[in-house]
């Protein structure tokens, strides 16, 4: 039995042993549904500490259910439970760590509640500690500096009665990807013709790199990094450096290559750029004769929902066509490259059957 205390609630979660159901879900490539279960139990999680300091001995426990791999692995995995009252005060926590398999025994009390939960968080579990309520969400941060590709940080949401079955709580990333999916030049009409791009890299500037773990819809950079350029100092304080910035390791010609470079942002909508709002740029800076060029590409400009969004990737299909900018915050224009792109949100896997 483990117990967790924070500044406004005391909560004792126990280990269930019930007999096996099977649960179907959904496990998307980008997208983690988590199956809940919910079964009555003597103990569950107990909302605050009796006066005589004696737990009490009633409530629901609740059984979830998630499968996990390599692209979308979950290591660690907070499930915050709240009421769904006028006050939605915090009712239980609890932490799993080192997660190797798919199956997770958490508790509530009984009643109609908010099931919240946060895959492979960036900060430790005394971040928890201030969320008295679900307000207190939209307070945490995340960093996108602490990210790492195969257990990205994920949240989400439902509503339910805490003796209702088969429930699914689906997570979804935080970051946004660009991806650069091909690249080519061609240079004919140029007195350059002929000529190869080297040195190449691909990274991203005006980067918003923190964020509220409940973002969604419009969200407007809170704190921004790679701004107007590649930083080397903004790119050491990465686990994963190559999350903002990776090379090409071979020169671009007329034959298309295809790199497959994934990079991540936090969400970044803001309609007008400005000092405090910049676009989030895709930048691709090679050499053409030993000279150095920038190709920036807005991200996303020309869409009825603008820049980059959580859960979502942005693929791009390059052609350079001419040399770039000597500024690497210029965005390049049709007579220097040919731009195609397509917005997905992460794609859907095959059903998998979990039992329990």
């Amino acid at each position: 039995m483990e117990i967790y205390r924070d500044v406004y609630k005391l909560a004792k979660v126990t280990k269930l042993n019930s007999g096996s159901t099977h649960s179907l879900f959904y496990f998307p490539v980008w997208e983690v549904l988590v199956t809940i279960t919910l079964v009555p139990v003597l103990h569950g999680c107990i909302p605050a500490l009796p006066a005589d300091r004696v737990f009490a001995a009633t409530g629901v426990a609740v059984k979830t259910a998630v499968l996990s791999e390599a692209q979308t692995g979950i290591e660690t995995l907070d499930i915050l439970v709240f009421n769904d009252d006028m006050m939605q005060k915090l009712d239980c926590w609890q932490r799993f760590e080192k997660v190797s398999s798919d199956i997770f025994d958490t508790g509530s009390m009984s009643g109609n509640k908010v099931f919240f939960g946060c895959a492979n968080p960036t900060f430790g579990p005394e971040r928890w500690r201030s969320v008295g309520s679900l307000s207190g969400l939209y307070d945490i941060k995340a960093d996108l500096e602490h990210e790492e590709k195969d257990t990205p940080l994920m949240t989400g949401y439902m509503r339910c009665n805490a003796g209702s079955k088969g429930q699914k709580l689906t997570m979804k990333r935080l970051s946004g990807e660009v991806v650069l999916n091909s690249i080519s030049c061609d240079f004919r009409g140029k007195p350059y013709d002929g000529e190869k791009i080297t040195d190449i890299k691909v990274y991203l500037t005006n980067v918003n790199a923190s964020c509220s773990i409940c973002a969604d819809g419009s969200v407007m950079p809170e704190r921004v990094i790679n701004s107007g350029r590649l930083s080397e100092h903004d790119l050491e304080q990465f686990y994963e450096p190559d999350i903002l910035c990776q090379d090409i390791g071979y020169d671009i010609d007329k034959e298309v290559k295809y790199p497959h470079i994934h990079l991540w942002a936090y969400p970044n909508n803001s309609e007008v750029e400005s000092p405090g709002t910049p676009f989030t740029r895709l930048v691709i800076e090679g050499r053409i004769q030993g000279d150095v060029w920038y190709w920036p590409i807005d991200i996303n400009r020309d869409s009825p929902n603008p820049g980059i969004s959580r859960n979502c990737s942005y693929i791009y299909d390059v052609t350079i066509t001419a040399k770039g900018s000597k500024d690497p915050d210029i965005p390049v224009s049709f007579k220097e490259a040919v731009i195609k792109y397509e917005i997905e949100e992460w794609r859907e896997k095959e059903e998998y059957t979990v039992s329990f």
